[in-house]
């Protein structure tokens, strides 16, 4: 009897390790859970949510999601549902301060691309320890604004992320600071409508993006609409040409802020996009 037990236990055992070590098959179709998950950073704790699949894996891929300005975790909830169904962890969360919903600490006034970048490199370390999680095969997922942050984090941590992808990124962010404020810091309209406070704009202005974002060299994948007149798609034109490895989906007709059939569109690009990375 204790022969027939251990020899149960080392084929529990092996099953086990075989299933932890067997890529997972992203042609079927998994339920989910979501579970509320934070992250500490410098003292501030940042929200965010984990979809994560059920099935018989014990290690997922990583996408993490980040918004654009003003927005928060639940922009990125189709991209989650239609990722976790296909076997990722998809983890949406509110940069500090992002704007008046977010559910993380931090004040909007402090703000800038660079305490985001500061949010995502947090995130990325404490999600990349999850038991649940393949570390190796963490994959990020830039909307707007948090496209530029996404580039420029990845840019600086290249081993960390297996892949890029970003939709309608916002890399004019810098020069759009530049044509409201003086390099001194000073307004040069101070009656002029402006995206994000003080300490956002200031923080750009001596910032360009294109010198850093070619430091990632792995696959990118951009998703970008032909009317976007807020991230004019030229932005991203220049970036395929800065990245080393980079592709660029053009959505016919549609602006910024994906709704109805473009943002079903991007959705399904997406997940066919992280499908074919982990094919190879």
């Amino acid at each position: 009897m204790k022969r027939i037990f251990i020899t149960l236990s080392v084929i529990i055992s092996c099953f086990t390790a075989a299933v932890a070590g067997t890529p997972v098959d992203h042609s079927k179709t998994y339920a989910f859970h979501t579970d509320t998950v934070y992250v500490q950073r410098d003292g501030l704790k940042i929200f965010g949510i984990a979809y994560i699949p059920e099935g018989q894996y014990e290690e997922w891929p990583l996408v993490i999601y980040a918004h654009g300005i003003g927005s928060n975790h639940s922009a990125g909830e189709p991209y989650a549902k239609a990722l976790a169904e296909k076997g990722y962890v998809a983890y949406t969360f509110d940069f500090c301060g992002s704007s008046p919903r977010s559910k993380s600490d931090g004040k909007t006034e402090d703000m800038t691309i660079f305490t985001e970048k500061q949010d995502l490199t947090a995130i990325i370390s404490s999600l990349k320890s999850k038991s649940y999680v393949d570390a190796s095969r963490t994959y990020l997922l830039g909307i707007s604004l948090g496209g530029l942050v996404s580039s420029i984090t990845s840019a600086s941590m290249p081993d960390a992320i297996r892949n890029l992808a970003l939709v309608y990124p916002a890399l004019c962010a810098p020069d759009d600071a530049r044509k409201n404020y003086n390099p001194d810091g000073s307004r040069k309209d101070p009656n002029a409508r402006i995206m994000g406070g003080e300490d956002y704009n200031k923080a750009m202005l001596q910032f360009d993006p294109f010198e850093h974002i070619g430091h990632y060299t792995k696959p990118v994948f951009i998703v970008h609409g032909t009317e976007d007149r807020l991230v004019p798609i030229t932005y991203s034109e220049r970036a395929i040409t800065v990245f080393p490895d980079a592709r660029l989906e053009k959505i016919e007709g549609a602006g910024h802020g994906f709704r109805g059939e473009p943002l079903e569109k991007a959705v399904k690009l997406m997940v066919a996009q992280f499908n074919e990375w982990e094919s190879k």
